[in-house]
């Protein structure tokens, strides 16, 4: 079988799926994309560049112009999937997110394959964006979406965003973790080059927040540093310009915090892997897609997580992670961090997090159960086309 995937990122979102696929010697698969990472490959799998660099920057899209910019990024890639037909053929299955706007004419460039559609965030920073700019990302997917076979979003948070008609057609595509890679036995050291600091480290992960919340958590990191004068700080957060205002904030401190405090913006992958592995407790109060994602990587390092239980439903205060308090929230986070233990292992509820991602979030339990109800779907297409 000729697979075909496309998707802004290599290998992003659509990657386990189209390296579970790989596995299998009957097919053929390949993967297009704007942005690929160079030193990353899946076996079996062959990669093609789109020549598009990312929708947007920093900055939040008027909706005329994100509109404007995808219709001709689409046109874009019309050509380019054009050409992929001319010198490789037709693809059986296509699994396809809208791409930056690349995979807009997907179906006109192959009207006889089988389209799997995938929502995505797809706009940098797009947890920070207005409301308007969101939903109307949303209802330019939907374009394509209209024309798939099969349509999935990555959440019930993420299916609301689209138009009420389609919104009920949209299935949920659970979200998955390589526990792998995000294990602590993959993990390299976080503090190279020198001996670990004997104090613990803190990591608070700043997905989706701006303004008055993300000054409110560099406060928190800065109260517990005050008081814990061993510990070390990191803070992550979505684009530089949000990096270099923290950093900013922290140079005014002067009671000798500074240099334990670091502000991180897209941390290479493996680096990133290596500080979850090597906190303490790993602070999330946001919400959203991207802050799950975040969760789940925390929760498979073993890294004891602290966050709001309603941001999602795998999520067990006193069980897999402790709760984020409304109140006195740097009381709560000296109490975890007083508490950990001292021989270097899992706090009991982090280990009990591993357990539960390895159990249901998992890519070798999720991904083959995902991809048998399409396997199923291609199979009763091609059965009513008489195939």
């Amino acid at each position: 079988m000729r697979i075909l995937f496309i998707s802004n990122y290599f290998p992003g979102d659509l990657g386990p799926l189209a390296r579970e696929l790989a596995a299998a010697p009957e097919n053929e698969v390949l993967f297009a994309s704007n942005r690929q990472r160079k030193d990353f490959a899946l076996p079996g799998v062959r990669r093609v560049r789109l020549k598009n660099a990312p929708l947007f920057g920093e900055a939040a899209p008027e909706v005329p112009g994100l509109w404007e910019e995808t219709v001709r990024r689409g046109s874009w890639g019309l050509r380019s999937l054009t050409s992929l037909r001319q010198s490789w053929g037709s693809p059986d299955i296509i699994f396809a997110t809208l791409a930056g706007g690349a995979a807009l004419f997907a179906p006109q460039a192959f009207p006889g394959a089988f389209l799997v559609a995938y929502a995505e965030t797809g706009l940098k920073n797009f947890a920070l964006l207005p409301g308007e700019a969101r939903r109307a990302w949303a209802i330019l997917q939907s374009t394509l979406f209209l024309q798939a076979d099969l349509c999935f979003a990555m959440s019930e948070r993420q299916r609301r965003l689209f138009p009420s008609p389609l919104r009920e057609s949209l299935r949920l595509a659970p979200p998955c973790v390589d526990t792998e890679l995000f294990s602590r036995a993959a993990a390299r050291p976080w503090f190279e080059g020198a001996e670990a600091p004997d104090g613990p480290l803190l990591t608070l992960d700043a997905t989706g927040l701006d303004g008055a919340p993300l000054a409110a958590l560099l406060r928190l990191a800065h109260a517990v540093l005050r008081a814990l004068p061993a510990c070390q700080a990191a803070m992550l957060t979505e684009n530089s310009r949000l990096r270099e205002a923290l950093e900013a904030a922290a140079n005014t401190w002067a009671d000798g915090c500074r240099p334990r405090f670091a502000a991180h913006a897209s941390l290479p992958f493996g680096r990133y892997r290596d500080l979850l592995a090597a906190s303490s407790l790993v602070v999330c109060p946001g919400q959203g897609d991207a802050a799950e994602r975040a969760m789940l990587e925390a929760m498979s390092c073993e890294a004891l997580l602290m966050a709001r239980p309603e941001a999602a439903n795998f999520l067990r205060p006193g069980v897999n992670m402790l709760e984020f308090p409304a109140n006195d929230a740097p009381a709560a986070v000296l109490a975890a961090l007083e508490a950990r233990p001292r021989d270097g292992e899992p706090a009991p509820q982090a280990r009990m997090a591993r357990r539960n991602v390895l159990v249901h979030f998992s890519e070798a339990v999720v991904v083959p159960r995902h991809l048998a109800g399409v396997m199923r779907a291609y199979a009763a297409w091609k059965k009513d086309r008489g195939a």
